[in-house]
């Protein structure tokens, strides 16, 4: 039902969730297959733009919402004990400086956030860029070239980019981890710390809402 990289990071947000307590959850930009039912209780809200998507998070038993990110998320202020958005979000948004505010205003006070990202700076580009190669996560044009498939990603962050952006919106970051660290060709190394995380396939923060 689920990949090996969705697997790791259900297990990151079980360890993040663990003491959490609140009633109503938004999944944002859910899919069809929304990792918010393997680790929240409550009422789920899943958001996704794909009506068949929001069909199938329906069948899951999530209350679903059709919206576009790009442009808000269509609830009232303060409405949310918990969002959760782990789809590489900011990564595939115009704006993010929006979204992180948007996001901000339907959470409550001291409400958390667990978001991610693809991390530019991963192992896995790293050792890329050092012979010649484009990192994963950089576009560079409307079709494939050489055989590489677009990811459809706009917008690039490293941990220490991402935490600031989050500062920045008045978010308390209180953990950053990642899914895996990858040596291509050779291991994928499930990594559950808190050190190397810079080195990780991406990076999965939870953060909490403060007072500006």
């Amino acid at each position: 039902m689920f990949s090996e990289k969705q697997r790791l990071k259900i297990e990151r947000m079980k360890e993040f969730l663990k003491d959490f307590k609140g009633n109503i959850v938004l999944d944002a930009g859910c899919g069809y297959n929304p990792l918010s039912k393997e680790v929240a209780e409550g009422r789920i809200i899943g958001l996704d733009i794909r009506l068949k998507h929001l069909k199938e998070a329906k069948k899951l038993g999530l209350e679903v919402v059709s919206a576009d990110l790009n442009r808000g998320i269509p609830f009232k202020d303060e409405s949310f004990d918990l969002i959760i958005a782990t789809g590489y979000i900011p990564c595939l948004i115009y704006d993010t400086d929006y979204l992180l505010e948007e996001m901000r205003r339907v959470l409550r006070m001291s409400g958390v956030l667990i978001i991610d990202v693809y991390n530019i700076c991963s192992l896995t580009n790293r050792l890329s860029v050092g012979v010649g190669r484009m990192p994963f996560g950089i576009e560079y044009a409307k079709e494939t070239i050489e055989g590489r498939k677009r990811v459809g990603m706009i917008r690039a962050f490293n941990k220490s980019i991402f935490v600031a952006l989050l500062e920045k919106h008045h978010f308390k970051v209180e953990d950053v981890r990642t899914t895996e660290i990858r040596i291509p060709k050779i291991a994928k190394i499930p990594w559950r710390y808190k050190f190397l995380v810079s080195l990780g396939e991406d990076i999965i923060v939870k953060c909490r809402k403060v007072e500006k």
